[in-house]
């Protein structure tokens, strides 16, 4: 067990001998987050899956670095079918443990294979699209899907439950318990499985009574009611009137049962909420949370995909760069040029990767050509239009903050400098008008600062701030035809102001 703090190894002390940090209770969470992947790993070799995964996500949810939990939860996932969350979670462990980690292993194995994964990745697309038929009530479509993608999925937990649930739909009990079978089998504690096999059970029981009582329905009324008359003949219809005494007692305590028939009433309504209405409300809370999940899937899958794209790409770019640094060595400027634009694009891609989009708008705005090839293409208009809109909105941010608060020619020069770099990118991305406005402020106010201590310095900041906006106005805001006109007209009242100082 190491400090969260400095990282050292912690002893029985309730303090950290190399910082002094308090880890009392550090400890205590990740002896918890210990024993909840224990009790998950109990549960996974006893094939209870949703079990197993409930406490490793109780202990990752102490503590996210536990890998061995984070691992044990990826295999879970993959034995049930889920071959995307099991990914995850092998991906993040990986990440959080570069070194002597099975999670690697189990990544490249999964990777080894492409064309599997990518199978398997298909048939949670097709479940989506069995899941919608089966909302619209195509349901004889949505069966014939599902069968398609257990035969290449067997193990997809969810897929055998849409099944079974679909055909108890449509009646078909003896069909259903087939999936549920198999469920119980993959997963021996699936609570939605047990409660459809119980439903099952019911319904099954139900139709066998019902089918005898309707053989038997009119024999036995008739029986019935001949006995009935022929009982009440043979007394004369006696009544049996009770003496005074006892009709007494029930007349003085008559109350004391309305009040015990008002609380049974009462007791029967809770019970009888509990399990109709309850069992409906679970029902629709399991629903949604199953199609946030399933969103969620969808989501990693296109971001997994995604990423192996511009991985590819930033592999044939990296290739590109190396051959043509071999056959260009040594012949002049021009073959430097190219070197450094693709030098340049794979730095833009490490810095837009690590979501430094600054950096990575500055690597792209130094590339001298964009077309260096078909595949230099690809992945310069993959990062570009993000790297430039991001890295406006941060430029934006800071000049405006820097401007309402600088109260010195330092601070000034800085937000100058960060409200200039939002005109380099993707500047109508951000309200430039109100930009334009700020950075004509900081002009005005950084002469004004520095006219009472120093003339000429104060001369030779105006004609840079008067020169700026000039060309601002002239290079940037006048070249697109789809300018706001304010910004122009912020900035041309910034120059006849300072120029009339």
């Amino acid at each position: 067990m190491y400090c969260y703090k400095c990282g050292s190894f912690l002893n029985g002390s309730d303090m950290c001998n190399s910082c002094g940090a308090k880890v009392r209770v550090y400890k205590k969470v990740l002896q918890l987050s210990n024993s909840y992947y224990n009790m998950g790993l109990v549960k996974a070799k006893n094939r209870d899956l949703t079990g197993a995964s409930e406490y490793l996500n109780r202990s990752l949810k102490l503590n996210k670095r536990n890998t061995d939990a984070r691992n044990l939860l990826g295999l879970v996932y993959f034995e049930m079918g889920e071959v995307v969350q099991a990914f995850k979670e092998w991906i993040i462990s990986d990440n959080l443990q570069p070194d002597d980690n099975i999670a690697t292993k189990y990544i490249k194995k999964l990777q080894s294979n492409q064309t599997k994964l990518n199978t398997i990745n298909q048939t949670l697309k097709k479940y989506n699209v069995a899941l919608n038929y089966a909302k619209n009530g195509d349901d004889d479509v949505a069966i014939i899907q599902l069968k398609k993608i257990l035969n290449i999925n067997p193990h997809l937990v969810k897929g055998h439950l849409l099944l079974a649930l679909i055909y108890m739909k449509k009646g078909n009990y003896e069909r259903a318990k087939k999936p549920i079978t198999k469920v119980l089998k993959i997963d021996t504690n699936n609570p939605l499985a047990k409660r459809y096999l119980i439903e099952l059970n019911t319904a099954t029981e139900l139709k066998i009574t019902d089918t005898n009582l309707n053989k038997n329905k009119q024999n036995v009324f008739r029986d019935y009611e001949k006995e009935q008359i022929e009982k009440e003949i043979r007394s004369g219809y006696d009544i049996n009137i009770p003496d005074k005494q006892e009709k007494t007692y029930f007349n003085s305590n008559s109350y004391i049962f309305t009040i015990i028939n008002i609380f049974v009433g009462i007791a029967v309504g809770v019970i009888a909420t509990y399990f109709l209405i309850m069992p409906a409300r679970v029902g629709e809370i399991n629903a949604k949370h199953n199609k946030e999940m399933l969103k969620l899937d969808s989501r990693i899958e296109s971001l997994n995909n995604d990423n192996r794209t511009l991985e590819d790409q930033v592999s044939s770019i990296t290739s590109e760069r190396d051959n043509l640094s071999g056959q260009l060595e040594n012949k002049g400027t021009e073959s430097s040029q190219i070197l450094g634009d693709y030098d340049n694009l794979l730095a833009a891609m490490k810095a837009f990767n690590s979501k430094d989009y600054v950096n990575a708008a500055i690597d792209i705005s130094k590339i001298v050509d964009a077309n260096r090839s078909q595949a230099f293409t690809e992945l310069y208009q993959s990062i570009q239009p993000e790297a430039y809109k991001q890295a406006a909105t941060a430029y934006y941010n800071n000049g405006v903050n820097q401007a309402k608060s600088a109260g010195n020619v330092d601070k000034l020069n800085t937000a100058i400098s960060n409200l200039t770099e939002v005109f380099k990118y993707d500047y109508q991305s951000v309200d430039y008008a109100t930009a334009a406005n700020y950075l004509g402020e900081v002009y005005e106010k950084r002469y004004d600062i520095t006219i009472g201590a120093d003339v000429a310095t104060a001369a030779a900041y105006k004609e840079e701030a008067l020169n700026n906006m000039a060309s601002l106005i002239n290079n940037v805001l006048s070249q697109d035809s789809g300018k706001n006109s304010k910004a122009i007209e912020n900035l041309q009242n910034h120059i006849n102001s300072l120029t009339a100082k």
